[in-house]
């Protein structure tokens, strides 16, 4: 009796909730300097990833083709999208499309493909489009969501968004062609030395014929 008397006396522990320790003001400054990760930097980590990329050598070039095309054209809002899709009607690499349409249409070079698309849109429509005009879209749909900045780019009347997507089109066409040879033949050519690099290994650990 008197044990449990002493248990009913006995005052029950407080329970206290762990608290995460503080982070210190110059760790949080590192962290966000981390976070922020320059283009050029970033920019480098996909080529290198694209590099690296492995798999058959045409499938992985139409995927590098179809994000040449699609980062050409003025579709900024929907470049994954139309990627992806592309990539999945054709069958080709969607992440080496993703990969390169990143590696096309960037901050830096966003207004230089702009102003060729427009400039060539213009030529070959005759639209009186100004390039301030163009200026004043881009800079729209980089502050609006996908949807906002679809339905700004049609309030801007189709004669001037048929100008500025058949310019790009027009520049988009031979350069996807040209990214998919050349990427075709560095993809060859790198599957050739792997097997060569292979056969050669394979020799030297089982013995070729020709030594026996």
């Amino acid at each position: 009796m008197r044990t449990e008397q002493g248990r009913r006396d006995t005052p029950e522990p407080e329970y206290r909730p762990l608290q995460s320790p503080e982070i210190p003001p110059r760790q949080t400054k590192i962290k966000g300097a981390m976070q922020r990760v320059p283009p050029l930097r970033a920019l480098k980590y996909y080529y290198l990833r694209l590099l690296r990329l492995r798999g058959n050598p045409f499938v992985l070039a139409r995927g590098i083709a179809i994000g040449t095309f699609v980062g050409l054209t003025p579709t900024i809002p929907l470049h994954t999208t139309i990627t992806l899709f592309l990539c999945t009607v054709l069958r080709a690499n969607p992440l080496a499309g993703v990969l390169m349409s990143v590696l096309i249409s960037n901050p830096i070079t966003i207004p230089l493909h702009y102003f060729a698309a427009w400039k060539i849109g213009t030529i070959i429509t005759g639209d009186p489009v100004t390039w301030d005009q163009i200026k004043e879209i881009l800079h729209q749909v980089e502050s609006k969501g996908v949807l906002d900045g679809l339905s700004f780019l049609f309030q801007q009347g189709g004669s001037m968004l048929e100008s500025v997507l058949l310019g790009g089109v027009v520049l988009a066409l031979p350069c996807a062609l040209l990214a998919y040879f050349a990427s075709l033949a560095l993809f060859l050519a790198r599957q050739k030395r792997r097997m060569q690099r292979f056969l050669k290994n394979y020799r030297e650990t089982e013995g070729s014929p020709a030594d026996e």
